[in-house]
C-alpha cells in the first residue's frame, strides 16, 4: 500500500484494508496462542514466537499508520498567524 491515506469512500478498498489487517491479527494470535500452550505443546519456539509475533506487530502497525495518514504536504509553509513568518506584530 502507498502512503496516501485511504479512501473510506471506496468499499473495495476499505474491504482490502480490512482483510489484511484481519490477517496481520490472526498472525498476531497465533503466535501469542501458541506460546501460552504448554511448552511441549507448542510448534514454534521463542525465537519464532518474538519473529512470527513482531512481523504481525509490524504489519499491524504499518496498515494502521495507512489508514490515518495525514494529507500530502502541498510544499506551501504553514503561517497560522497570518504574520508572514516575521515573529509577533508588536
Amino acid at each position: 500500500m502507498s502512503r496516501a491515506s485511504l479512501d473510506w469512500s471506496d468499499p473495495i478498498e476499505v474491504s482490502k484494508w480490512l482483510a489484511g489487517l484481519r490477517l496481520s491479527f490472526n498472525d498476531a494470535d497465533a503466535a501469542a496462542l501458541d506460546m501460552l500452550r504448554p511448552p511441549r505443546a507448542r510448534e514454534l519456539g521463542p525465537a519464532l514466537h518474538a519473529a512470527n509475533y513482531g512481523a504481525a506487530r509490524k504489519q499491524i502497525l504499518d496498515a494502521l499508520d495507512y489508514a490515518t495518514a495525514p494529507e500530502p504536504d502541498d510544499g506551501e509553509p504553514s503561517d497560522p498567524a497570518g504574520s508572514g513568518g516575521a515573529g509577533p506584530v508588536h
